[in-house]
């Protein structure tokens, strides 16, 4: 097993024993390579690779928020993003996060089930308490990782009575119809057809659920592919780069 921290756009990954290190595209798709994931001041390209992992661990403060805001640059969540996200945390949270781009802070993603795990922030001591709780994150993850290895940490989520009832209710062919025609309204509504991303993001999900996971990753990739060569998309990743060059 491999464990792999990521801090903004630092990646540092230290190999369990007996273990080789693989390139970062094993770790996007494989979960056998990806056990834990720690979240501090979070880049949003690497919640796909958190995604990916069976465990998640974030640092409880304001700066710590979990976001796929890929359709604000006229794009989808990739890398598996749009089927990962709704099998973690459930069709209509995943669709509210993937439609919308909004910010979910560290308290609320552990209530979700985006985050296994949340540490408190260290304060001032021979480092600064930026450097300080990065250590203990990072100390936190390994021993997970361990644990995880070991089979001491269990990462399947035991499922109780509301949960199961859930499930099956989403199960339901009716009750998912429902749910995209709803979610389907409101993006008509708020965007009057006129940006394709949206509208894409449910085809594509919807691909996934109906039609298995291999549909749905190859729907999502051509589909970001295609996103990308729209006139939407390469005006709001411009519109982006020159918000960002200006701070």
């Amino acid at each position: 097993m491999l464990n792999v921290i990521i801090h903004t756009s630092l990646i540092v990954a230290q190999n369990l024993p007996d273990c080789k290190m693989q390139i970062l595209a094993a770790l996007l798709f494989a979960n056998a390579w990806t056990p834990t994931f720690l979240m501090h001041n979070m880049c949003f390209f690497f919640i796909k690779v958190a995604l990916s992992c069976h465990y998640r661990i974030a640092v409880n403060n304001s700066k710590t928020v979990l976001a796929v805001p890929e359709v604000l640059l006229g794009l989808l969540p990739g890398a598996g993003g749009t089927q990962r996200l709704p099998k973690l945390i459930g069709v209509p949270n995943a669709f509210d996060m993937m439609l919308t781009g909004k910010n979910v802070p560290a308290k609320k993603s552990k209530s979700m089930g985006l985050v296994d795990r949340l540490v408190e922030p260290l304060g001032p001591g021979l480092m600064s308490p930026q450097d300080r709780t990065l250590q203990y994150l990072e100390e936190v993850a390994v021993e997970a990782a361990k644990d995880i290895v070991s089979g001491k940490l269990k990462t399947e989520k035991v499922k109780g009575f509301m949960e199961k009832t859930q499930d099956y209710v989403m199960g339901l062919g009716f009750v998912k119809n429902q749910i995209y025609k709803k979610v389907h309204g409101m993006v008509m509504k708020n965007t009057k057809g006129l940006y394709p991303a949206p509208l894409k993001i449910i085809d594509v999900v919807k691909t996934g659920l109906e039609q298995g996971p291999e549909a749905g990753y190859l729907a999502e990739a051509q589909t970001f592919g295609e996103l990308g060569m729209t006139p939407h998309a390469k005006g709001l990743m411009g519109l982006y780069t020159g918000q960002v060059s200006l701070h």
